[in-house]
């Protein structure tokens, strides 16, 4: 299968970005489409750090196990994961754009193992583009979170 390639400015600092996107257990708070996160065994994250993600794809709730397997803060990181057959592997990026700023390139790509994963990710090569929406949505939502808070005025009480 090709790779997904998408950017999204951040606005914070490369360790700020690199924090927000790695924070696991915040991620349900952080991200719209995830419902649940479980860190599978204790200390700090980093390389070997598994995870078990369950998030909202195509209409229904899909859980899968992922494991961080390169770790260079505030650089980058690298998620992997296999499932029915096929090898998945996220690259996460991270550049600086002036001093409040970080260019976050995520690139997607899955690799078919099986004689049916490469059937299936043939009859499935479609579906890239719904895979590239929930990449630029996750982003959209963490830029979101990094934003702070607007002012609220209302009218009325005191004015």
């Amino acid at each position: 299968m090709k790779e997904v390639v998408v950017r999204r400015v951040l606005p914070a600092p490369p360790e700020k970005a690199f924090a927000a996107c790695t924070d696991l257990e915040a991620a349900p708070d952080r991200i719209r489409a995830i419902v649940k996160m479980e860190v599978l065994g204790g200390g700090e994250i980093g390389v070997g750090t598994r995870f078990r993600e369950t998030r909202v794809m195509f209409g229904r709730e899909a859980t899968e196990e992922m494991e961080i397997t390169d770790w260079a803060p505030p650089k980058g990181f690298v998620v992997e994961a296999r499932s029915h057959g096929t090898h998945y592997r996220t690259v996460y990026s991270f550049e600086p754009e002036g001093a409040d700023a970080t260019t976050v390139t995520l690139r997607f790509g899955a690799e078919p193992q099986t004689f049916f994963a490469k059937i299936m990710g043939f009859v499935f090569s479609g579906m890239m583009k719904t895979v590239e929406k929930c990449l630029v949505d996750d982003l959209d939502d963490i830029a979101a979170s990094l934003r702070p808070p607007t002012a609220v005025q209302s009218e009325g009480a005191g004015a």
